[in-house]
């Protein structure tokens, strides 16, 4: 007689509910993405004129490009980190938008929940616009030498 009854059981059960907890993953990447968007436009519009809270929104807004996430992995189950947001406000140079603007990056980014993914994906964008405007320049540059 085999006992791969009971066992085989347990296995069906686990692999449903992993299943079941990389949907979860996955649709709550989704919707921190989607509240991080509409916080951005929130900014905007509640807070025009206000150089702290528009920096914060130009920041969400560079989630605008994000992919849904393929697969669950720790970056999409963790929250960013304290470092990976300081370095996003360095990069993005908020502390020159206002005296205030990074404390509101930090309180809004907490709010939302953001993902390691999803702070990853903001210091790319902003490495990338980095690297743009450091060509622009490079190019302007040499235009004038000429």
């Amino acid at each position: 007689m085999s006992n791969s009854g009971p066992e085989n059981s347990i296995e069906i059960t686990d692999s449903i509910f992993d299943r079941a907890c990389e949907q979860l993953y996955l649709g709550l990447f989704a919707r921190t993405t989607e509240a991080a968007l509409e916080m951005a436009e929130h900014l905007w519009f509640r807070y025009l004129g206000d150089p702290a809270y528009e920096a914060v929104a130009e920041l969400l807004e560079l989630l605008g490009d994000i992919e849904a996430a393929p697969e669950v992995g720790a970056d999409t189950k963790q929250g960013a980190t304290y470092r990976q947001l300081a370095y996003i406000g360095h990069l993005g140079e908020i502390d020159s938008a206002a005296p205030d603007a990074r404390k509101h990056w930090y309180e809004i980014a907490k709010g939302l929940r953001l993902s390691k993914r999803h702070a990853g994906h903001i210091i790319a964008r902003l490495n990338e616009i980095s690297q743009g405007t450091a060509e622009l320049e490079e190019y302007v540059n040499n235009a004038a030498e000429l």
